[in-house]
């Protein structure tokens, strides 16, 4: 009989094939693969007995704690062995569709890296493997692709065309730069977009666009007194002078002044003045 060392792994869901293609190895080399497909003769002989017993002990020793009742039930190697067969052929098919139903449903979420859409994809190319089902990678690579978002198109596109990558780290290795790429982009975008609805804002103060009543730099203007430094006229109002330097200011005073002279020309006629005189006092003001 040979040592435990050499097959210690226990049967489970997860490695049933590779399991089953060692165990078959394992009874080979012990001499017992015939009494577990074939079974003992009727009536058997004590050899036979005597293998039996050794095939089952060997099959039942690797099984986990969960499958041990089918080894103390069943009556000869070949019962078990058959028992446990039929049973992980339905668990290996329930297992191959789930898989394929996480091959064929792999997308990237929105909040996944590529790097952790690649792992998941890795997981699934290696229960595919366990399962027998494929060892072709093209097709989960294919689907990889398939799964990435919109934004990816573009390089979906190009892969199609320029040649697939040989395996899923090489596909990885080409989407990091790429994932960047479109980070970059949308960050880009984002500011855009944020300057756009700005620009959309109308303020009810001034009805201009770009900002609210409370940011209205001609409310500000209006509120504040003025930091240019230029002085104000108190007559007129202008900026850039002052009411004694005012050109209307000054216009003004010398309409007041002829005016006045006028009257006093004709205060002067009432009071018997020549005619000539007081017309020629009246003109020289009011040059």
């Amino acid at each position: 009989m040979g040592s435990d060392s050499i097959f210690a792994d226990k049967l489970t869901d997860q490695n049933a094939p590779k399991w089953f293609g060692r165990m078959m190895l394992f009874l080979m080399r012990e001499a017992l693969w015939d009494i577990v497909t074939k079974g003992v003769g009727n009536p058997p002989t004590d050899e036979e007995r005597k293998a039996d017993i050794r095939a089952r002990g060997d099959i039942g020793l690797r099984l986990s704690d969960e499958h041990l009742g089918l080894a103390a039930s069943a009556t000869s190697a070949k019962e078990l062995w058959d028992k446990l067969k039929a049973t992980f052929a339905a668990k290996t098919d329930a297992r191959k569709a789930a898989i394929f139903e996480s091959l064929l449903g792999l997308k990237k979420s929105a909040k996944e890296s590529i790097s952790q859409y690649i792992a998941r994809a890795k997981q699934i190319f290696l229960d595919l493997k366990e399962c027998d089902v494929t060892k072709d990678v093209a097709l989960v690579i294919l689907q990889a692709l398939k799964g990435l978002p919109a934004s990816y198109s573009e390089y979906r596109a190009s892969f199609m065309t320029h040649g697939m990558p040989a395996d899923l780290d090489a596909l990885e290795a080409k989407l990091l730069p790429i994932e960047q790429l479109i980070a970059s982009a949308e960050v880009e975008d984002n500011v855009v977009a944020m300057y756009s609805a700005r620009s959309k804002v109308q303020c009810y103060n001034c009805q201009e666009f770009g900002h609210i009543a409370r940011n209205c730099p001609k409310a500000r203007s209006a509120n504040e007194p003025s930091t240019s430094g230029r002085s104000q006229c108190d007559y007129c109002g202008r900026i850039g002078h002052v009411a004694r330097n005012c050109n209307k200011r000054r216009k003004a005073v010398r309409c007041d002044k002829a005016e006045a002279a006028a009257n006093s020309a004709v205060a002067a006629t009432a009071a018997g003045a020549p005619a000539e005189q007081n017309q020629e006092l009246a003109c020289g003001f009011s040059m």
